[in-house]
């Protein structure tokens, strides 16, 4: 996700552009692995399977060679459907456990 999001935010279309059918398979793939139980909850393969519906939308669109604003406006959604799927794993107010090694004052990481 990082390696085609913030090019993109930076106006750098390229990387969307060629690797969004391996965005597509890896997002199915994380979608079809087996959850640790901790995270094995309807929130969280309800959020996946968002993500591998927006995954294949976007490749589907790159294949039709859309516009860098459809481009954009798909993938920034798609970047915060990954960051609702990361938090629900993280336990950051989505119901999850807690993320170990993370309490008050910690930042966030990239994503």
């Amino acid at each position: 996700m990082a390696g085609t999001f913030h090019p993109l935010e930076e106006g750098n279309f390229e990387p969307i552009r060629k690797r969004a059918g391996e965005m597509a398979q890896k997002a199915l793939a994380w979608q079809k692995s087996t959850p640790p139980a901790d995270f094995n909850k309807p929130e969280v393969a309800g959020a996946l399977a968002k993500l591998v519906s927006g995954s294949d939308a976007l490749a589907a669109m790159v294949g039709k060679n859309a516009s860098n604003d459809e481009l954009k406006a798909s993938l920034t959604a798609l970047h915060d459907t990954f960051h609702t799927v990361v938090g629900l794993c993280k336990g950051e107010g989505h119901g999850g456990p807690p993320a170990k090694g993370r309490g008050k004052g910690k930042g966030k990481g990239k994503g």
